[in-house]
């Protein structure tokens, strides 16, 4: 669920922070902007892991079932504001790939760009879980080329560019099954 909307989530973040903990991390929606995560990314103590899964405002509300994507981009930006350069990779975009829905250049295009615009520095990357499990052992390589896509406009844009451990998997399998290398990562020998 979302961590954010609980009564005691700012006192928690709060006593956190005053109590000298460190690497916080956070993964939200981005609905409720929270102060306290705020002040924890300001003193480059917290992280934030917004998911937000589109590119626009059709695709979000389809996906998310609320009519809030202007409000997340929002909030977004008013995190990415409380970074600064040693703490610039501490909020992070997140982008689930759904087959059917969001599996497309355009509506990938529109997130990287709605994370640089909003002054991201991170961008992660991950594919649906029930589907993964479904087509983990026949991928289409639309997909492998959608994978491709985000990590070569990443670089373009000078982000960082991170993958769900699902994805990493992905891609390995790939490569013991194929020796194709999708994207330049460190992979293990092949079998």
């Amino acid at each position: 669920g979302e961590p954010v909307i609980l009564d005691e989530f700012e006192d928690i973040i709060t006593y956190l922070l005053d109590n000298f903990y460190w690497g916080i991390r956070v993964h939200s929606s981005g609905i409720k902007y929270s102060q306290a995560m705020a002040r924890a990314i300001e003193e480059v103590r917290g992280y934030m892991i917004i998911s937000v899964d589109a590119g626009s405002r059709e695709i979000y509300k389809k996906i998310k079932q609320v009519d809030c994507y202007d409000k997340v981009c929002n909030n977004i930006r008013k995190y990415a504001l409380k970074t600064n350069f040693k703490g610039r990779y501490l909020v992070s975009g997140k982008y689930i790939i759904i087959p059917g829905i969001n599996d497309n250049k355009d509506e990938i295009e529109k997130w990287l760009q709605a994370n640089y615009n909003a002054g991201i520095w991170t961008t992660a990357l991950d594919v649906e879980e029930s589907w993964y499990q479904k087509n983990r052992n026949n991928i289409p390589e639309y997909i492998f080329n959608l994978i491709r896509y985000a990590k070569k406009r990443s670089d373009e844009l000078h982000t960082n560019f991170e993958m769900y451990e699902r994805l990493e998997n992905m891609l390995e399998d790939e490569y013991k099954k194929t020796g194709r290398q999708i994207i330049k990562l460190k992979m293990p020998e092949k079998i």
